[in-house]
């Protein structure tokens, strides 16, 4: 199953490995809501739970006005009173701005409307609300979320409330969520991610391309971003298949250590060791039986892997011990 398919469980079973005790958490009906809903995407790129207007994905635009794969393309944007100004981005957070200079952003825009051309068809999404949330890196900045609803009043990001407050903005770059990996590149590209969409999360570690995670409070590297990425959705072979699901218990930490939701007094062992090729080996893992990911692909065991000097690698993930279990 493709990262695009199974990224829509993740939801509150990956949230909630937050920086204290990791255990499973129970998810509601939103992801089941939200493969439903997304089943008729034109995008084999997005997310099933990307953001979207009537089937339509906005899961990434191009600031400079020319249409994304997908046909839309951003117009402008309207303050309350109907006046028009230029869309764009600013410390990811959505703006106006006017021949260049900032008029608003971040809380300031609430009340605003995005106008995007869908091949044709002019929409406006309304900007309902903001808030932040705590970063799950050690001292990392709060990230900001909005609440994005259609004409209709129905959120952009499925399965949530009109009004929730589920969606974030990366600056930068695109993914191809049918491969897990990073896509477009440049200032002009913008992803809007969803709550339970993996790149959501990514940022979340502080490993987006204006994050600080990469080593002396600089951006990670394409390569960090990647190994994220294919840790949180479970992508041991590196083409995008995921093996995981919900309320599946799961830690991790980073090589640098600025980013561990392992609890301390709870005992663990090694899932898989992850680079931006997927993992370097396998262990336990979360949810699968060990023979499912062996026959996709033959990697090597962690307790022999890690017995050895490991390789360069950017993470570990790791699940609760079972006593006499092969890692």
């Amino acid at each position: 199953m493709s990262f695009r398919r199974r990224d829509h469980l993740l939801a509150q079973a990956l949230a909630c490995a937050a920086l204290t005790a990791p255990v499973a958490c129970l998810e509601d009906d939103a992801a089941e809501d939200a493969q439903l809903r997304a089943g008729s995407l034109n995008c084999p790129k997005c997310a099933l739970n990307a953001a979207q207007v009537g089937g339509n994905p906005i899961s990434y635009l191009d600031l400079t006005g020319a249409p994304n794969e997908q046909g839309i393309a951003i117009l402008h944007v309207e303050d309350p009173e109907g006046e028009v100004y230029d869309f764009g981005v600013f410390q990811e957070e959505l703006a106006a701005f006017h021949e260049g200079v900032l008029v608003a952003s971040g809380e300031k825009m609430i009340g605003w409307q995005i106008v995007l051309d869908f091949a044709g068809k002019v929409k406006p999404i309304t900007i309902d609300g903001r808030s932040t949330l705590a970063s799950w890196a050690k001292n990392g900045a709060p990230i900001s979320v909005y609440a994005l609803g259609t004409e209709d009043e129905v959120n952009v990001c499925p399965g949530h409330a009109p009004g929730d407050a589920a969606l974030t903005i990366i600056q930068g770059e695109t993914y191809n969520a049918e491969y897990a990996v990073v896509d477009h590149q440049g200032p002009q590209w913008i992803t809007l991610a969803c709550v339970d969409e993996a790149v959501f999360k990514v940022k979340r570690f502080g490993y987006g391309p204006n994050g600080d995670q990469g080593g002396g409070g600089k951006p990670a590297s394409v390569a960090q971003r990647t190994a994220a990425i294919k840790m949180v959705i479970a992508d041991y072979c590196g083409k995008g298949h995921s093996f995981t699901a919900p309320q599946t218990k799961v830690m991790w930490r980073n090589a640098t250590g600025t980013v561990s939701t392992a609890d301390p007094l709870q005992l663990v062992m090694p899932e898989a060791v992850w680079t931006a090729e997927g993992a370097a080996c396998i262990g336990r893992p979360r949810w699968v039986p060990l023979a499912e990911v062996l026959k996709t692909c033959p990697l090597p065991m962690c307790s022999v892997y890690l017995a050895k000097t490991p390789g360069p690698h950017q993470w570990r993930s790791l699940v609760p011990w079972v006593p006499g279990a092969p890692y």
